[in-house]
């Protein structure tokens, strides 16, 4: 094996490197290769503050964990059927890496900088302040991070209903001073713009039953 990668590297080499960053993609997603994708989503939903403790410990008790199982246990049954603790441990990782590569791929803590503007369906009406507000929720990249009516992101709480949960005097707030990872618009809305704002989340509301 180790001759079979050694002729690989010198004959085949590695693999060629992309374009350079641009710096001025603002929209970006970076993304590990497919196979790390279920160790990209473990960091991604992690607490911060125990992320480094994961990148530098999980590996090493992984390994050793692995190292050290043939020394520890080996003895009893080899059948696989007589041991059914080992094969749903087996089973239990499989399944447990498959969600985090399908949570991975899909990165729902991502922003969607392609989310398209919300149609008038969605809205209710094509004019007015709801309908600029509606407009401006999605100018100010509001919509990459929350969902409305299943259009836009999960990076944020979802507003579809928004109008139920929250006054116009509490979404003022929570517009202008922002909120956990979520900046503050105070300063770059103008009076009107915020009201529009307003006016469209506080439309947003559980519809009512016919």
């Amino acid at each position: 094996m180790a001759t079979g990668i050694l002729l690989l590297a010198i004959f085949v080499g590695p693999v060629p490197i992309g374009a350079p960053p641009d710096p001025s993609l603002l929209a970006s997603d970076p993304r590990p290769d497919w196979y790390l994708l279920w160790y990209f989503a473990v960091l991604a939903l992690a607490p911060p503050r125990i992320e480094t403790a994961i990148i530098l410990f999980a590996p090493i008790a992984v390994g050793g964990l692995l190292i050290s199982a043939p020394l520890i246990s080996n003895k009893g049954e080899r059948s696989a059927r007589r041991r059914p603790w080992a094969i749903g441990m087996v089973v239990l990782t499989v399944v447990m890496i498959g969600s985090l590569w399908i949570l991975g791929a899909r990165s729902p803590w991502s922003p969607n900088f392609d989310a398209p503007p919300l149609t008038a369906e969605v809205v209710g009406t094509t004019d007015g302040p709801v309908a600029e507000g509606a407009r401006l929720f999605h100018d100010k990249g509001c919509l990459n991070c929350h969902l409305i009516a299943g259009n836009g992101g999960r990076r944020g709480p979802n507003l579809s209903t928004i109008g139920d949960l929250l006054t116009r005097e509490d979404i003022t707030i929570r517009i202008s001073n922002g909120g956990t990872n979520m900046p503050g618009f105070a300063g770059t809305l103008a009076p009107q713009e915020l009201e529009q704002l307003v006016l469209f989340l506080s439309s947003r509301r559980t519809p009512a039953p016919k």
